[in-house]
């Protein structure tokens, strides 16, 4: 499997290096820029998105992972006049998020995207390429990596882009990643933990159990090259504002109680005061 371009310094390529400037202009430092012409796939890895799973069919639609991938296109769309969505292909694993993306696309906000093709799933996009494809993966970690844990298919959705490559998902869903450090000349590596095997069933219903190595050595592959950009679901940064604005009401209810206990002990201090100086007879001196 082959995610990499070796030059984009053809024509061909101009989305790519379109791509690249919007990431740097609209994300600033958070991104590794690809070397000069060369091509590098860009992860957008979503935290805490939702995953909802049917039970019965192991489907999945993620709404989380499908609104900020279309808020993503078009917003490149819109800052590059030169692109055209119909040189976009989506790719998803599964066929509830193909309904799901098809039901987004309706909105009057992604209007920008009406001419990109309908989303693909990976029995369906066989023989099809895109300028630019953008995977949306649906997985979280919470509900691991599903169909895309399985090395065939993982390879259909990575090879499908004739340039540009973004992936939109979990970067932790075949387990937890950190960046690696370099190792030194003459040292050995540390030996890398177990992963382990997740359950993937077919659309025959088939079940097999399969541990997600190539699927995990990607991502981190994608996190040492610096190409992981970073974002926080919506619904989650309410959840943190609310806690935030509930804190802060409690710090000012505290902050209220300490200045009233503050008043009445100064109260009580002047009470003492005046009965201090009543009960002294006339005349004492005062030590």
């Amino acid at each position: 499997m082959s995610i990499w371009l070796s030059t984009i310094d053809l024509q061909e390529h101009a989305i790519d290096r379109q791509l690249e400037s919007f990431i740097a202009n609209n994300y600033p430092g958070e991104v590794t820029p690809a070397a000069p012409g060369t091509s590098r796939p860009l992860f957008v890895h979503f935290k805490f998105s939702r995953c909802v799973k049917d039970e019965v069919t192991r489907s999945r639609r993620n709404p989380d992972q499908i609104d900020i991938a279309l808020t993503i296109l078009r917003d490149f769309l819109k800052t590059t006049p030169t692109a055209k969505a119909a040189d976009i292909l989506i790719i998803t694993p599964y066929a509830a998020m193909i309904d799901a993306i098809a039901s987004a696309r309706k909105r009057p906000r992604f209007a920008a995207l009406q001419t990109m093709r309908p989303a693909s799933t990976i029995y369906s996009i066989q023989g099809q390429e895109g300028d630019m494809v953008a995977v949306i993966t649906g997985t979280t970690k919470a509900v691991g990596p599903g169909f895309t844990a399985d090395d065939r298919r993982l390879n259909v959705m990575m090879s499908r882009h004739k340039s540009a490559l973004v992936v939109f998902g979990d970067l932790h869903v075949a387990g937890h990643l950190e960046k690696t450090n370099p190792v030194a000349k003459g040292s050995k590596p540390p030996k890398a933990k177990e992963i382990a095997a997740v359950r993937v069933q077919n659309p025959e219903g088939e079940v097999t159990f399969i541990r997600p190595k190539c699927l995990k050595k990607i991502n981190q592959i994608l996190l040492d090259l610096g190409r992981v950009l970073t974002i926080e679901s919506a619904w989650k940064k309410k959840v943190k504002e609310a806690r935030k604005a509930k804190k802060d009401e409690e710090v000012e209810e505290v902050e209220e109680v300490e200045e009233v206990e503050e008043v009445e002990e100064v109260e009580e201090v002047e009470e003492v005061e005046e009965v201090e100086e009543a009960e002294e007879p006339k005349g004492a001196t005062v030590l």
